[in-house]
């Protein structure tokens, strides 16, 4: 049977980007099941009150919402924070698990990023064992580290140097799930870069991808410290979650793990990017009669001057966290993730095909400040 279909599904991180689109589409792709969403609040108050903000923003119809069950706890603690008879009686209804929360920011350091995204792995693998459940786990690409080229989903078993302290506990994560798949069915998803739904462009949030456009628009700085023809690889959170739901329903999705990313056809050049963004914020900002921005400098470490040599620095400081991802590329195979959704008519639109939506959606909202 499918793993949607034999009984209860938890989900943690329904609060967030990925598990706030996965609601709507798991209740779909189960439409007998029960639904929890194990969600953090101090008191029950809080617990109501995110419990409705949560069946608001997915636009849930009654008979799909009343299927949802919030309840209160914490991927860090133990039991996930659950009373212990709630746990139990959890445990005997869910047969399948989808760990979507996780510590996406990469300034945390090592200690902090582990209590949340191992500890918090640990704390749901024990919960699926006791359920006998199915997990479904949301890694993330960049379990590749610090490398370039061409990475494929079988070519992570050696730990690699990362970048930064996300990588390096998101990919220590995925072994723990590793470790877990002799005894438990396990599924394991790679998105690359997140951003907002390809048709609306929403998002909760505007970060990495985001980020740039945030600097230069608000003046942050004039400077983009890249090599301009490296490739990003972005997928929307619509593509994301529709193709987890189809693959995880998969019967050969037990111990598989898929790419989800644009792959190397779909990737734009950060020189491409610029270009076609520069109509799409200028455009907006001319209609609204705001001040149009200039497009950014790129200055490249391959710049050989002192005085761009300087001002590589200066701008690399101000995107310290982003630009290690914007000097070397790294690319993702998506090869076998594509023939897995062959019929399904679910494919990864390219970047360029819908980032107005996405910048439009982002100005309309000051980048989450207004």
């Amino acid at each position: 049977m499918s793993s949607w279909t034999d009984g209860g599904i938890l989900l943690t991180g329904a609060t967030g980007l990925v598990g706030g689109e996965l609601v709507s589409r798991l209740l779909a792709g189960a439409p007998e099941a029960t639904l929890f969403c194990v969600v953090r609040a101090r008191d029950r108050a809080e617990l109501e009150r995110r419990g409705h903000e949560l069946v608001a923003a997915t636009g849930l119809a009654p008979s799909s919402a009343a299927r949802v069950r919030v309840l209160g706890g914490d991927m860090r603690e133990a039991d996930l924070g659950l009373d212990s008879t709630v746990r139990a009686s959890l445990a005997r209804e869910v047969r399948a698990v989808v760990h979507a929360a996780a510590s996406t920011r990469f300034d945390l350091d090592l200690d902090e990023a582990r209590r949340i995204n191992v500890a918090g792995m640990r704390n749901v693998l024990a919960f699926a064992r006791d359920a006998g459940a199915h997990l479904h786990h949301v890694s993330t690409a960049y379990v590749a580290g610090d490398r370039g080229g061409l990475f494929r989903v079988r070519d992570s078993d050696a730990r690699p140097p990362f970048h930064n302290a996300y990588e390096a506990s998101k990919w220590e994560a995925e072994q723990l799930v590793r470790d877990a798949a002799r005894e438990l069915p396990t599924t394991v998803y790679r998105p690359s870069i997140i951003v907002g739904d390809s048709r609306t462009g929403r998002t909760p949030h505007f970060r990495v991808l985001y980020d740039p456009f945030k600097w230069v628009i608000y003046g942050k700085t004039s400077l983009l410290p890249c090599r301009p023809d490296v490739r990003i690889d972005a997928v929307p959170v619509d593509y994301v979650c529709d193709a987890l739901v189809a693959l995880g329903a998969r019967a050969d999705a037990v111990g598989a793990t898929y790419s989800l990313s644009a792959g190397p056809e779909r990737a734009l050049s950060i020189a491409e990017i610029l270009a076609r963004a520069e109509p799409i914020v200028n455009g907006w900002l001319a209609r609204r009669g705001l001040p149009t921005v200039a497009v950014p400098r790129i200055v490249s470490p391959d710049d050989a001057t002192p005085e761009l040599a300087d001002l590589f620095a200066l701008g690399a400081q101000v995107m310290r966290t982003h630009v290690p991802y914007m000097l070397r590329e790294l690319l993702f195979d998506d090869r076998e993730t594509t023939a897995a959704l062959a019929g399904t008519g679910i494919t990864c639109p390219p970047l360029g095909e819908y980032l107005a939506t996405l910048l439009e959606y982002a100005l309309e909202r000051r980048f989450g400040t207004a």
